[in-house]
């Protein structure tokens, strides 16, 4: 086998994203129309009304010149974004999602220690560690969800991903938890908050604190914008500029920079929406039969584990025109299952669905 044949190989044998299926798919699996189709598995944001969402693409189309490079764009949303959080807009730095974020992440920190990962998280920052050949060490979450900070600091990483809230669990880090390590880890801890703004749990306040610390935002879940492919990163100068070095030229189109700042100045809108998911979670979490395992969520997506298998329980489910999320058991979660939220004539008959089939 020639040598190029044998380096394909090794990434194609991989199976390394997790768990769903397109709503393409599941329409073919169960005979139901896509359109009827409820897509539960990514935490997409489906309280935000199509409609809107495609009032705010009409003025951003007639904001931008797509014959042109989108440098006044790109600038432009870098000032809204620093107006929204009250930062220097040169301390943004964008991406094509955050999942481009954690490849140039990892690649910055390829060499020596590599980077830590506290789990059950995100698989994107195992994958891109996988993919970059980057030393990647694991450090599981306690039985109440707290993290293992002593072995953290034990664990000789250059760089910490930890996920405020967690995904797939939805639990947001202790910030006692957070000052120790900040106090202590040597290298830079990197918190994603792609889902802070509906939970109302930040912890971008540490930023003016503490120099080896970087939050990564996206406009794909709050702003449910998750098609145009928008993500960013709040850090220290230095790495700013290491990523602007790293970065492809223009990665992100000039329609999707306008369209992000369109979403900036429909806050109040937004605001509303986030109120309406976590309102949908209570009812949701009410509904639940008490006997059935439940992650502390402080999100709009909630992983369970039930009697019924991982499998059984997802195939039921997409007969009802459901796709959820399998993952792989973790702590006492045997049989874990994940979905988020939606409107709730969407999901009345979700809890009944779980409920029957949980034994």
């Amino acid at each position: 086998m020639k040598e190029w044949t044998k380096r394909l190989r090794m990434f194609s044998d991989r199976d390394l994203y997790e768990g769903g299926i397109s709503i393409q798919k599941a329409a073919r699996i169960t005979g139901i129309k896509t359109e009827d189709m409820i897509p539960l598995q990514s935490n997409e944001n489906l309280f935000v009304e199509r409609e809107f969402i495609s009032g705010l693409l009409k003025r951003a189309i007639d904001r931008v010149d797509p014959r042109l490079y989108p440098h006044m764009e790109t600038d432009y949303l870098k000032e809204s974004i620093g107006r929204y959080l009250g930062i220097n807009a040169s301390s943004v730095f964008l991406g094509a999602g955050t999942d481009q974020i954690i490849d140039l992440l990892t690649l910055v920190f390829k060499k020596n220690g590599g980077v830590g990962i506290v789990e059950p998280t995100f698989s994107m920052y195992k994958v891109r560690s996988t993919l970059n050949r980057v030393r990647a060490v694991s450090f599981p979450y306690r039985e109440d969800f707290s993290l293992p900070v002593e072995m953290i600091l034990k664990g000789g990483t250059d760089m910490l991903f930890l996920c405020s809230p967690n995904n797939p669990t939805g639990n947001s880090i202790d910030e006692e938890e957070l000052k120790r390590l900040l106090d202590s880890f040597p290298g830079l801890l990197v918190i994603d908050e792609t889902y802070a703004e509906i939970s109302k749990r930040s912890l971008i306040k540490y930023l003016k604190r503490y120099d080896n610390l970087a939050i990564m935002r996206t406009f794909s879940k709050s702003f449910a914008l998750a098609g145009m492919r928008i993500g960013y990163i709040i850090g220290p100068p230095d790495l700013i500029r290491v990523l602007n070095n790293m970065q492809l030229t223009f990665p992100i189109s000039s329609l999707s920079l306008a369209l992000a700042a369109e979403a900036l100045e429909h806050l109040d809108y937004f605001k509303a929406k986030w109120n309406q998911a976590l309102e949908t979670m209570s009812w949701f979490l009410s509904e639940l039969d008490q006997g059935i395992k439940k992650t502390p969520t402080d999100t709009f997506f909630l992983t369970i584990s039930t009697q019924t298998s991982t499998e059984k329980l997802f195939n039921e489910l997409l007969k009802n025109g459901y796709i959820t999320r399998r993952l792989k058991p973790f702590l006492k979660f045997k049989n874990p299952l994940r979905f988020s939220m939606a409107p709730r004539p969407l999901i009345d008959s979700l809890p009944g669905l779980i409920n029957k089939k949980r034994i």
